[in-house]
């Protein structure tokens, strides 16, 4: 299972994991609660249909291809 807090919005889903790095969601759906700025949130919930693979090298980052999607970094004490 995946589930987090998109901004304004909970999402669940779920993700398996390939050979490698290989990552894939689905099912993922978002609470519709209206936001004043909603661009932000909708294209990281667009991101679950985009991201085929993952990276970690100090930070989490989703990619598609090469192509870095998003990056989480951790909270520094």
């Amino acid at each position: 299972m995946v589930n987090g807090n998109s901004g304004c919005n909970n999402f669940s889903g779920t993700y398996s994991l390939g050979s490698g790095s290989e990552l894939k969601f689905s099912g993922v759906a978002s609470t519709r609660m209206m936001c004043i700025d909603m661009n932000i949130e909708d294209q990281f919930n667009q991101l679950f249909q985009l991201v085929d693979n993952y990276a970690v090298e100090g930070s989490l980052s989703l990619l598609q291809g090469e192509t870095t999607l998003a990056r989480f970094v951790p909270e520094s004490e």
